[in-house]
């Protein structure tokens, strides 16, 4: 491992995720604990996610498990449609607002919404010292540990299975899973995190094996379904970033309901199976999209015939946790575009960059 922090990269921090959750996994109960305690107290009706970004992206890879586990109602939103037009909260609501750093604008704003109607407020943060300190009644640490790198990774994978443990121990405490059934979800995550430095491995060869390709990337269509709904937003939010072209991420019907009619055949389609509902659709959206451009990829657990341009990954043991396993790939192509050459950024941006401000005055990089 580097030493030097400001050295690191996003393909160390890939690296550290796996060890991240397997500990945070044998923590589970304590690790979620302030979280649990709070929502345990009254049965509420709806739980609402703030966050933006990898935050939101991460909130949305992990609604569906705990939508389903919680038997209830999740809405993920960003912080800005938050604080100015749809915060029609009450206390039958479990509000909580999530920002990696603790330091971020918007979500600092949407907390002072939250504390305006009177209600408890509660951030989700890697850094308890940061801003939300001052402004939150309950500050909970999920886990994450550092990630000085900007083009977050370990964050979203490590938030994303920690709303899956927060799901697992509400559950336990409301009669809703028993211990059993926890202690199953919690060794299907273990047995994904083990596969994560094969799932790299695989990912980096299929980048070598089609490298022309992904390193010429012009403007990419990042389509799924489903529990990968949020993986193909946190894909289009760190190829952007990092490789710096459009990226449109689209649930795979609506690709074909109207989007494809600009594809010419110098546009790369990259789709990511689910491995359950809607898998063999998005196989057949695979094919066809071939005959529109050559720069056509999939992602799947399906045996497929041989086809460089498909990479093939473990089988998921619960699709709601398919995230855990598609992130780590989407996450090494976004890394390893941006490498091939280096990405340019026009110097407009800077001033872009101080007019604007996203992150607090007391943020530091």
């Amino acid at each position: 491992m580097i030493s030097d922090k400001m050295k690191m990269t996003m393909a160390d921090y890939i690296s550290e995720i796996p060890e991240v959750i397997k500990a945070n996994i044998a923590r589970a109960q304590s690790l979620t604990k302030p979280l649990v305690e709070r929502f345990v107290q009254k049965p509420y009706k709806n739980i609402w996610i703030v966050g933006s970004g990898s935050s939101y992206n991460g909130a949305l890879c992990g609604r569906d498990f705990v939508k389903q586990v919680l038997g209830m109602d999740v809405r993920v939103i960003t912080p800005a449609t938050f604080t100015y037009f749809e915060n029609n909260i009450t206390d039958d609501d479990f509000v909580f607002v999530v920002s990696q750093t603790g330091y971020s604008t918007n979500a600092l704003a949407a907390l002072e919404v939250i504390k305006s109607k009177g209600l408890y407020t509660i951030g989700v943060t890697g850094d308890v010292e940061s801003d939300f300190k001052s402004v939150c009644d309950l500050v909970v640490d999920y886990g994450m540990g550092i990630e000085t790198v900007h083009y977050v990774t370990k964050g979203v994978s490590t938030f994303a299975a920690f709303l899956f443990m927060f799901a697992c121990e509400s559950a336990k405490i409301l009669g809703k899973m028993s211990e059993a059934e926890a202690k199953k979800i919690y060794e299907d995550m273990l047995s994904i995190v083990e596969q994560h430095p094969a799932i790299i491995a695989s990912a980096n060869q299929w980048f070598e094996t089609n490298v022309k390709d992904f390193s010429s990337i012009h403007v990419l269509f990042l389509c799924s379904y489903g529990s990968n709904y949020g993986t193909i937003y946190e894909g289009a939010l760190k190829i952007s970033e990092t490789v710096h072209v459009p990226v449109f991420p689209l649930e795979a019907e609506e690709f074909i309901h109207g989007p494809f009619l600009q594809v010419d055949p110098s546009y790369t389609l990259l789709f990511l199976d689910t491995g359950a509902q809607g898998s063999e659709r998005i196989r057949s959206i695979y094919t066809a999209s071939k005959m529109m451009t050559d720069h056509t990829f999939l992602v799947t657990d399906q045996e497929m015939p041989e086809d460089k341009h498909v990479l093939q990954v473990m089988k998921t043991p619960n699709q709601l946790l398919n995230p855990l396993i598609y992130l780590p790939v989407v996450q090494t192509l976004a890394y390893r575009a941006s490498t091939y050459p280096e990405r340019y950024q026009h110097p407009l941006l800077e001033g872009f960059k101080k007019a604007i401000l996203s992150k607090s005055v007391n943020y530091k990089e």
